[in-house]
């Protein structure tokens, strides 16, 4: 990245780094199977909690427990084949940056190619971290 797109990233990450979003989703409740699990690694930004991949009913979900992180701009969670955007299931904007959240990951998606769960700020193409699950 070139260093005015470097700087804009840092100011718009410091702008957002004391924003908190909390949530406590609950694990989905009908018979809930954990297929993997995995810590959080960081990457651009420090990072704690873990990931895991939870069969529940029909639906299959990414949960996030115990996540502390962050806030930046554009962030997203993507399940990727690899640690970078080029191959990605996007499940969405990232809903909480503390506590525990589920995303439902869409039933034609294959968990053994996208096995990486990322953090990704969109807006400047930064891992800010990931599990591999």
């Amino acid at each position: 990245m070139d260093e005015t797109t470097k700087l804009d990233f840092e100011k718009q990450t410091m702008e957002m780094k004391n924003k908190e979003m909390h949530e406590n989703d609950a694990i989905p409740a009908s018979g809930p199977l954990i297929i993997s699990r995995a810590n959080m690694v960081a990457r651009a930004h420090e990072v704690s909690g873990e990931a895991l991949l939870v069969k529940s009913g029909n639906e299959t979900y990414l949960r996030f427990e115990n996540l502390k992180t962050i806030n930046g701009p554009d962030l997203r969670i993507y399940l990727s084949a690899g640690l970078n955007a080029d191959d990605v299931v996007d499940l969405g904007p990232i809903r909480a940056t503390e506590g525990s959240v589920n995303y439902v990951i869409p039933a034609a998606t294959d968990i053994n190619k996208y096995k990486n769960a990322m953090i990704w700020c969109r807006a400047f193409g930064v891992l800010f971290s990931y599990a591999q699950l």
